[in-house]
């Protein structure tokens, strides 16, 4: 199950949240393990995600990689799709952002949650028990 641009937002409204986590590991990959910044940047990208805006945020400088993070993602943010952006083209005014190519860099890494996952990877048919995906909001 994966969260809704629509209900980001109304989970904001909620609680006010100003950090988002992401977190993804296959047990036969590596782990992508980051959070936003407490700075304009990672605030762009939590509006982002929470549908305030639909201008895809600049990914380098937005978040810090967390403990365990040895993810190709994480250290190329420059490379990220779009010019180095949070986000896809087709799915920045969808739904889904938060979970379909949120970061990616083309054929390469993806963050994607559902039908696809892919975790720091190109490819699904590495899945194992244990893999896992999680969001966190602070």
């Amino acid at each position: 199950m994966a969260i809704t641009k629509s209900a980001m937002n109304q989970l904001r409204a909620y609680i006010n949240f100003t950090q988002i986590r992401f977190h993804c590991s296959k047990r036969k990959g590596t782990t992508f393990h980051v959070r936003t910044t407490l700075n304009n940047k990672g605030a762009e990208v939590v509006r982002y995600f929470s549908g305030e805006r639909d201008e895809m945020p600049d990914s380098c400088d937005s978040f810090v990689r967390m403990d365990g993070d040895n993810s190709r993602l994480a250290q190329n943010c420059a490379a990220w799709a779009y010019h180095g952006k949070w986000g896809h083209v087709s799915h920045s005014v969808g739904e889904n952002r938060l979970y379909s190519y949120a970061a990616f860099v083309t054929y390469s890494y993806h963050w994607i949650i559902g039908g696809d996952w892919k975790c720091d990877d190109d490819t699904n048919n590495n899945l194992s028990t244990g893999d896992s995906w999680k969001i966190y909001v602070r």
